[in-house]
């Protein structure tokens, strides 16, 4: 791991207040820091710890502007965002419909500064039955529904909205993980008493209803792995976990999470990421109990971190984008037993990948199955118009190939694939 990531990750830790010292600051390069924060938009919290730094006092004045200047614009709107979102919400709970929110603004109350963890986008988890009265209020508080879901008869597993002011997004979910992926079902059946089990906690004098802190820490841990599967995620779903267990660890029922993992041989992964958490962002371990039969044998997180912070936020840095038909492949022919090894099979999947994933991203190939071969045709030519030319296209391709790849043989390593 470089100096700059060992840098960026002891500011992180100093914006969460989980570590107090930043002695090895020495000839720290900002622009490069900045570069690593905006990726994984945290900038605003980054630069609470770095002012804080004798280094960032030294630097040159065009060099903290800009940092400053991204702070103050990223925290205003996100106070905006935040406003606007609980006006909205309210009109939710005057109306009587249970709306769980998860993520987001339930993550961000747990940090110093909650304006400075960043997110654009809410999420919000109704019953189907609402589904129609929920729209009617957000169309009616002036949110624009995404023009892709128009017109359908479909109800969406996610609808999401957009408001013109600030760039509030919210995603209104009828199911937590994708229903045309037979990959994601069984998280979602883990979510099944998720409304009868809620609780409610007050932000800025609105009651905001939500998962319990059990079902809401496996939705953090699975959001992760949904992400991991696909595009990649970025070190603030990491922190949103340090924080959340640091808070609420104590009231974690461990060995019902542990058995809910181990049911979808995810609990070596959950295992890394707590031991990058304990590494570099000050995670708590007396707030946790260890399953039974852990061994440190199972945790070597070097390959996740640096997956984690080559991703970004939500794996949209680099070539991320493209590396989902690889894992989902791989994990997919585990699944079925099937010789997932093979690089010819890999190789085919990434150029022409499955029904669930193309019907995913194009909706006429999910209305009718015998669309697929033109989907693929779509998607390679979309993909050769992004990048101009036949040897970009080709670089790319072979990027993304290292990148699934290398996340491959981390689904070995952490026994999500290749365990009977």
């Amino acid at each position: 791991m470089d100096k700059a990531t060992i840098q960026f990750l002891a500011l992180l830790s100093s914006a969460m207040e989980t570590r107090q010292s930043l002695n090895d600051m020495e000839e720290a390069d900002w622009d490069k820091l900045l570069q690593l924060a905006s990726i994984h938009n945290i900038v605003p919290m980054i630069y609470e710890a770095a002012q804080h730094t004798v280094s960032f006092s030294q630097a040159p004045y065009e060099v903290s502007a800009v940092w400053r200047k991204r702070t103050i614009s990223s925290s205003i709107n996100q106070m905006y965002r935040t406003m606007e979102f609980l006006m909205i919400y309210d009109k939710l709970n005057q109306a009587g419909i249970q709306a769980l929110v998860v993520k987001g603004i339930i993550c961000r109350q747990l940090y110093p500064n909650n304006y400075y963890r960043s997110s654009s986008d809410e999420d919000v988890y109704i019953q189907r039955e609402d589904f129609e009265q929920v729209d009617r209020i957000f169309q009616a508080s002036g949110l624009l529904r995404d023009r892709r879901k128009r017109g359908e008869s479909r109800l969406e597993q996610v609808t999401t909205y957009h408001s013109p002011n600030h760039g509030l997004c919210i995603e209104l979910h009828i199911d937590l993980f994708p229903t045309e992926s037979d990959l994601f079902e069984p998280m979602n059946q883990l979510f099944c008493n998720g409304f009868k089990e809620s609780i409610c906690i007050m932000i800025d004098g609105i009651s905001v209803h939500t998962l319990s802190h059990n079902a809401h820490l496996l939705f953090l841990i699975l959001h992760s792995m949904k992400h991991f599967l696909a595009t990649g995620f970025g070190i603030r779903q990491v922190c949103d976990m340090v924080m959340f267990i640091n808070t609420y660890g104590k009231e974690i029922h461990w060995n019902t999470l542990w058995n809910q993992l181990l049911k979808l041989k995810y609990e070596v992964f959950f295992l890394n990421l707590l031991d990058i958490g304990m590494r570099y962002l000050g995670l708590n371990t007396n707030q946790i109990e260890y399953p039974k039969g852990y061994s440190s044998l199972d945790v070597h997180s070097d390959g996740l971190l640096y997956d984690i912070m080559k991703a970004g936020i939500f794996g949209k840095s680099a070539e991320q984008v493209k590396t989902s038909s690889i894992t989902l492949h791989a994990i997919r022919k585990d699944r079925k037993k099937k010789g997932m090894n093979h690089p010819d099979g890999i190789i085919m999947n990434t150029l022409f990948p499955e029904h669930s994933y193309m019907s995913s991203h194009y909706a006429y190939c999910r209305k009718n199955r015998l669309l697929l071969p033109v989907a693929w045709m779509h998607r390679i030519v979309t993909n050769l118009a992004e990048d101009k030319s036949i040897t970009k296209l080709i670089r790319k391709a072979d990027n993304s190939f290292t990148i699934g790849r290398r996340r491959t043989q981390l689904l070995e390593e952490y026994k999500i694939i290749g365990r009977q």
